[in-house]
Order: structure tokens, then sequence, then C-alpha cells
């Protein structure tokens, strides 16, 4: 019977999800090699396969990740419906910036002074403690 490779113990580690936190010197210590060693190896490792194999393997559980989520999402969790759409569609969140594209420079400038004039308004209040009285 032969002996099980450092690369294919190595690919046996990878597969398990339950190591994707762990780092190349916990992995190392688990094969019993040193990390230049690993490195080596790590260089033969078919990558793409690699995740190929790994998404084969945990199809079924994916599928059941996937039909939580739409049932949360259903259920009317905001997160989940967010999640489902990047995951389903693509969707990228925007950070609330509001880019009108037919806005002048000095519109923008106008719109840049208020901002500033009203964070300084907080700021001046909040550093003194006043409150401002009513006119």
């Amino acid at each position: 019977m032969s002996e099980v490779s450092v690369k294919d113990r190595l690919i046996e580690l990878l597969l398990n999800p339950d190591n994707d936190n762990k780092g190349k010197a916990e992995l190392a210590a688990e094969l019993g090699v040193d990390r230049k060693t690993m490195w080596r190896h790590e260089k033969e490792i078919d990558w793409e396969w690699l995740k190929a194999e790994r998404r084969r393997l945990y199809s079924r559980e994916i599928i059941e990740l996937d039909k939580a989520l739409l049932k949360k999402a259903k259920g009317g969790d905001v997160r989940a419906i967010e999640i489902g759409y990047q995951r389903f569609d693509g969707w990228v969140p925007t950070q609330g910036v509001n880019m009108n594209r037919d806005a002048t420079d000095s519109d923008i400038e106008a719109e840049m002074r208020k901002i500033m004039a009203k964070q300084q308004e907080n700021t001046d209040g909040s550093r003194t403690g006043e409150t401002q009285k009513p006119s």
C-alpha cells in the first residue's frame, strides 16, 4: 500500500471548508512539514480544479443554503433580500452617493458649502454643549 503524498493530503485539507480559516503555518503543522515544503506542493495544485471540486462536493449544501436564504427573504428579512439579489442577480448596493450628471461645478460647490456649514454647526454646538435658542 502506498503512502499518501503531502500534495494529496494538502488537497484533502483544502477541500474541507473547516480548514478555510487556517493559516499556512497551521496547515503545514497538520501535514507535518515546514511552510517551505508546503509552498512547494501548493505550486503543483490545479486551483481551478480544486475550486470546481469544492463546488461539486458541497453543491447539495449550497442548494440548501439558497433555499434557506430565499425562505428568509420571502418572510421579509431585508438583509436576506439584499443577499439574495447580490447572489442571484449580481446586484451591488450603492453607498448613498447621488451622482446627478446634470449638475454643474458651481452646483456641486454650493451643495458642498451647505454640507460643510451644517457639519460646522453640529460641531460647534456639540463642542460647547450649547443648543441654539429659538429666534
